[in-house]
């Protein structure tokens, strides 16, 4: 079962210098973050993150079926399952893509903790 965070904690501050323009936006931090708190990401993963970020602000999905849909047409289909990653053919935990959801459009909060607000030096 995948679990969305309810908050985040970054090793640095992305709202500062953003390692990707998936970063600049708070849509995109959380789910950045949210999944890469959780699952191991390739190469391809912050331009389709970026992607599926522009598509669900351009169009919101209205439930977390349709927000998955989404995932899975730009390439981040294989996060936020019961299984494992590698297997690909496990079943969508909607309750994930839901958390996500609830969390994008702003319905439950996700504490983004960065660097200075963690007393750490950035």
């Amino acid at each position: 079962m995948a679990i969305f965070p309810k908050e985040i904690k970054w090793g640095f501050d992305p709202r500062i210098n953003p390692f990707h323009p998936v970063l600049s936006t708070e849509a995109g931090r959380i789910v950045g973050g949210g999944i890469k708190t959780q699952h191991i990401v390739d190469q391809y993963f912050n331009d389709n993150c970026q992607n599926f970020v522009n598509a669900v602000t351009k169009d919101m999905p209205k439930d977390a079926k349709e927000l998955y849909i989404h995932a899975q047409n730009h390439g981040l289909g294989a996060y936020g399952k019961g299984g494992s990653f590698w297997h690909t053919d496990s079943t969508p935990d909607y309750d994930f893509w839901q958390a996500m959801l609830d969390a994008i459009t702003g319905n439950v909060p996700v504490k983004m903790i960065y660097p200075d607000e963690a007393g750490e030096v950035a």
